[in-house]
């Protein structure tokens, strides 16, 4: 910031948010006596507020200097800001603790101080800088958000805030205990959230006016945000008075029983989230009157019984999440009439029946999770008629049949998980034909061919998962072009050739072009040959299973220079020869190279010491070829020249008189010896 901004001397109002400001804010900055408003928000400054803030802005009416990276203490003297209506400090580096005397300014009516590293200056375990605030009259929000440092409860003073209070935010800031009862004293209070805290206990009935002379009125709450916390108990069916929420959050909690059915009162709630809880029996019929709900989660409950027909009337549902519970049936066909439907999660349940065909009505369906369920029939082709789905998981159910070609029209996919199904014949082409996927997971399924051009059109993959199949043919060492390749699973295979019976293969040297590889697994096939050097090349590797195959030969040493490897399974396998000692190899143990015939190294991998003859066993074999072949190439430079000096006899005798003649056959000579040193 320039420091000529203080010559100003008349200035009423600065404002430089939302720059690229780098520095120290000018001393002088804070003595312009005339300043009432002063934005210096979403810059990068650095430094420490002045001690003497409070004394130079007799005026001052808006400080905001959040998102500044300002440090150090907020000093006592900001309290001497009498005319001040906002004070925005959120979003810095602050420390210490909040100055109580932050009471002082009566015409308070937002303080943010969020997002620091703030204390409560309280001698006790309540946030006694909440107490110092309830004289404020006027104040409309207040937001001590996310400062894990306050580790305080929030003390029964609440109740004294003034009753033009409409936005608490004070979520993620360690607060504990339990939530006083007179909170619901706040009867302008439109916002609460208190996520993410380790609030116990249950919540208040006083929230839903069902006790008179401690009832708060809430009934003008828009929003309320319980979640992350401890609470345990049933939730209150009085909560269903709350007739002007429309967002309402308890997941992450321990409430117990079952969902009221008050909760149908509620005509105004666009979201509500109940997951994560340990919540019983059925859904209420009466939630079919929430026709403006647009999200509903009850996922990791306990919830059971068929989802209700009634369902069908929350047109304007966009996510249903029923996931993790214990409902069982059929899905009901009134889910058709949600079309406005993207998010459909139903795993970890008991369903039964067929893959609905009328799924294909909802167009605006982008993601189903059908997973862990049993579903039984076959894949409906119409499924593939929803051209916006971008995930589609059937996995873990009894499904049948093949994976239709038209799986090829979904060209938005991102994600497509079928393993562990009964499905047969082989892999459609289709699938490796769509550019868009970033995890294709088919394994545990009796599939057959696996494409040659695997990764022809998969540009964008990051995880492919083929095991435990009956995949015949090579692997493919096409695998090398899907070059944002992380994980790689091709375990458990059963490679068959109807000529040969089981087919052994080998590593494709290729595989070492899969640069991004993150994990790899090729375990429990009928791999042979050696482990390539190329191997050496998946600089970014961090998990390596090779376990369970038939390979042999020497650990490549280029493996050593793999940095992030953190897990290698070598085991049960032929391999022979030095374990590598350096690199990763430094904090690996003997159950990474189990059950194999003759490696050798350091007594930690409980293996015999490389003696000389084992260590230097590749180097005498290939010395021994080296011999065997000059030996050879010798005996027959010999019988060449032999031939050579008679044919050079014959000609002399023949061709005496012709000088050229004697040039023309060295020359000839020359080139013979020369090409048989070639050789």
């Amino acid at each position: 910031m320039p420091s000529e901004l203080v010559n100003l001397s008349n200035l009423q109002t600065l404002v430089l948010e939302n720059n690229r400001l780098t520095g120290s804010i000018p001393v002088g900055i804070f003595n312009i006596s005339t300043l009432g408003i002063l934005s210096l928000s979403n810059n990068s400054l650095q430094g420490n507020l002045p001690s003497s803030i409070g004394y130079g802005f007799p005026m001052l009416q808006f400080l905001h200097l959040d998102t500044t990276n300002l440090s150090g203490v907020i000093p006592g003297s900001i309290s001497n800001l009498s005319q001040l209506i906002v004070l925005e400090l959120d979003e810095n580096k602050f420390s210490g603790f909040i100055p109580g005397s932050l009471g002082n300014l009566q015409l308070l009516e937002r303080i943010l101080v969020s997002s620091n590293l703030l204390r409560s200056d309280s001698s006790n375990e309540e946030l006694g800088f909440i107490t110092s605030l309830t004289n404020f009259r006027n104040l409309r929000a207040l937001g001590f958000d996310k400062m894990p440092l306050l580790n305080g409860k929030l003390p029964a003073s609440i109740r004294n805030f003034s009753t033009s209070i409409e936005r608490i935010y004070g979520y993620k800031s360690n607060i504990q205990g339990r939530i006083p009862k007179s909170i619901g004293n706040l009867s302008s209070l439109l916002l609460l959230s208190l996520y993410g805290n380790q609030l116990t206990g249950p919540i208040p009935t006083s929230v839903g006016r069902s006790l008179p002379p401690e009832v708060a009125n809430l009934e003008v709450a828009t929003t309320l945000v319980l979640s992350v916390n401890q609470f345990s108990g049933d939730i209150p069916s009085a909560i269903g008075k709350l007739g002007n929420l429309n967002y309402l959050s308890l997941a992450q909690n321990q409430f117990q029983g079952s969902m009221p059915e008050s909760m149908g009162k509620m005509v105004s709630l666009q979201t509500l989230d109940l997951s994560h809880n340990n919540l019983s029996g059925l859904i209420p019929s009466s939630l079919e009157w929430l026709q403006s709900l647009l999200y509903f989660d009850v996922s990791f409950n306990k919830l059971r019984g068929q989802i209700p027909s009634g369902v069908g009337n929350l047109s304007f549902l966009v996510t249903l999440d029923l996931s993790g519970n214990k409902f069982q049936g059929s899905l009901p066909q009134e889910i058709v009439y949600l079309h406005r439907l993207r998010v459909i999660n139903l795993s970890f349940n008991n369903f039964t029946g067929q893959i609905p065909s009328w799924f294909s009505f909802l167009t605006c369906l982008k993601y189903l999770n059908l997973k862990k369920n049993n579903f039984t029939g076959l894949i409906p082709h119409s499924l593939f008629n929803l051209l916006k789905l971008e995930n589609l998981i059937l996995s873990s159910n009894s499904i049948q049949g093949i994976i239709p070609e038209e799986i090829g029209n979904l060209h938005s996919l991102k994600y497509v998980d079928i393993e562990t199904n009964q499905l047969n014949d082989s892999i459609p082409s289709s699938v490796f034909n769509i550019s868009t996927p970033e995890t294709i997971a088919l394994g545990h399924s009796p599939f057959g061919n696996l494409p040659t051009d695997v990764c022809l059109n998969l540009t964008k993959l990051k995880k492919l998962s083929l095991s435990s199949n009956k995949l015949s043919g090579q692997i493919p060492s096409s695998l090398s072009r899907c070059s944002r390749l992380e994980i790689l699973l091709v375990l458990q295979q059963l490679w068959f050739n109807s000529k040969s019976g089981w087919c052994p293969l080998n590593i494709p040297s290729s595989t070492g072009g899969l640069q991004m590889l993150l994990t790899l697994s090729l375990a429990e096939n009928k791999l042979q040959g050696s482990i390539p050097d190329s191997m050496g090349d998946l600089s970014n590797l961090v998990f390596l299973d090779l376990s369970n195959n038939n390979l042999s030969g020497l650990i490549p040493k280029s493996l050593v220079a793999l940095q992030f490897l953190s897990y290698v399974n070598l085991s049960l396998n032929n391999l022979w020869g030095e374990i590598p000692s350096d690199g990763p190899f430094k904090n690996f143990t003997s159950q990474s190279f189990m059950s194999n015939g003759g490696l050798c190294g350091s007594t930690r991998f409980l293996v015999p010491p490389c003696s000389t003859s084992i260590d230097h066993k590749s180097t005498r074999k290939k010395t021994s070829h080296v011999i065997f072949i000059t030996s050879g190439i010798g005996a027959a430079l010999m019988a060449i020249t032999l031939t050579i000096v008679f044919l050079m006899y014959r000609n002399k005798t023949e061709n005496a008189s012709s000088p050229s003649s004697h040039f023309a056959n060295a020359r000839s000579i020359r080139a013979r010896i020369l090409r048989m040193r070639a050789l």
